[in-house]
């Protein structure tokens, strides 16, 4: 019977590598101006809000979608309540139109 080949031995040698990716960078230490950690975090910030902004969008979009699908199918079961119309079709000229 054939195993899949892996890299690790066992599965030890597994959860050794896995501790290793807790460690950012092995554990180095960069430092940066703050102007640019300022810039690095405005240009993120900028790009979790234009994340954010498109999910809203596709939300409203999705609920304008329901409402309609909503409306239609009260409108076939005949559950809209009676249109006004015949009011309207009786109601009487306004000065302007004579």
């Amino acid at each position: 019977m054939l195993y899949p080949t892996t890299h690790y031995r066992d599965i030890t040698e597994f959860f050794d590598n896995f501790a290793n990716w807790t460690h950012p960078l092995d554990g180095k230490v960069y430092v940066i101006p703050e102007s640019e950690y300022k810039d690095l975090k405005r240009k993120q910030a900028l790009e979790q809000i234009k994340v954010l902004e498109g999910r809203a969008l596709s939300y409203e979009n999705s609920a304008i979608s329901i409402r309609k699908t909503i409306n239609e199918l009260k409108e076939e079961a005949g559950l809209l309540p009676a249109d006004k119309t015949e009011d309207k079709e009786t109601a009487p000229l306004s000065t302007s139109q004579n």
